[in-house]
Order: structure tokens, then C-alpha cells, then sequence
């Protein structure tokens, strides 16, 4: 169809895009193959006596130079289509990719949703170290506090007074 035009010398033998081409057909988002046909011709390349009835009406040869032609044998003609369901699952798709680069500000509010998420780990992590430090100091407090003071009572009692003696 493309190529050398020696083919033209055939009567009707007139290749025709529509009917000859192959092709695919690509979804131009994702670039998955919707439909493709493929179409093949094969041709002999046949090299064909001239002929001529002669008076007892017998087929005898002219002698002269034999004709070339094409004489198609072969005609493959394959296509291929997506089902409905494969079909409807990539228009899903699609309409998905669609809604995500159709929202121009999708990547600002994933960028503000990392942010947010940053200040709430880090004011988590803060509480989490006040909380260990004031729990330290809480236990150690409670220690003074219950401490047993035997040095600090013996002074008092040596001042001269008697313990109140209980009766």
C-alpha cells in the first residue's frame, strides 16, 4: 500500500487504507490498548502465458512475453476489542485520574496534611517528655516525703524534754 506502485498494472488491484491498514487504538490517558486489527494480504507474484484459441478451439500458448500479476491467495483480517467490564473498570479508573488532576490544589492539601501531621507528632512528642519528667519528679517528691527522719528527731530530744507520755 506504501510501497512500490507496481502493483498498479493490475486491473482493480487498488490497495484501500480502510480496508488494508492495521492499527491500535490507545486510551490516551493510561495508554492501555482499547482495540487493534491487524490485516494481511498475500499475493503470488505470477507470471501468466498469453493465450489463444486456435481453429480446432484448443487453448494453445502465443509465444510471446508472459504478464505478471498479483493473484491474492490469503486475506487475515484479526481484531480485538476490550469487553464491557474491562471497559467500565478503566473508565473508573479514568474518572479517578481525572478527579485528582482535576483538583489543582490536591497537592497543597496533601502538603498541608504533612505539615499537619508534623506539628501534631511533634506537640505529642513533647507531652510525652513532660509527662516522664513531671512523673520523675512526682516519684521523688513522693520519696521525701515518706522518708523515715530518725537524725533530724534525736536533736529534739535531747533539748531536756520528755516525750509526752501517752496514758
Amino acid at each position: 500500500m506504501y510501497g512500490h506502485n507496481s502493483s498498479a498494472l493490475n486491473v482493480a488491484f487498488t490497495p484501500d487504507a480502510e480496508k488494508h491498514e492495521s492499527a491500535i487504538y490507545f486510551e490516551p490517558t493510561t495508554g492501555t490498548p482499547i482495540r487493534g486489527r491487524t490485516r494481511i494480504q498475500m499475493n503470488v507474484n505470477a507470471l501468466i502465458d498469453r493465450i489463444k484459441y486456435n481453429k480446432r478451439g484448443t487453448i494453445e500458448p502465443m509465444g510471446t512475453r508472459a504478464t505478471t500479476r498479483f493473484i491474492p491467495i490469503l486475506w487475515i483480517d484479526q481484531s480485538i476489542t476490550l469487553n464491557a467490564d474491562v471497559q467500565s473498570r478503566l473508565k473508573s479508573g479514568i474518572r479517578i485520574i481525572g478527579i485528582i488532576n482535576t483538583g489543582g490544589d490536591y497537592h497543597r492539601m496533601l502538603k498541608l496534611v504533612h505539615i499537619l501531621v508534623f506539628i501534631f507528632s511533634l506537640i505529642g512528642i513533647i507531652v510525652m517528655v513532660e509527662l516522664f519528667f513531671w512523673n520523675r519528679r512526682r516519684k521523688r517528691c513522693e520519696i521525701t516525703l515518706y522518708q523515715d527522719n530518725e537524725p533530724e528527731k534525736t536533736p529534739l530530744n535531747r533539748s531536756g524534754t520528755a516525750p509526752p507520755s501517752t496514758a
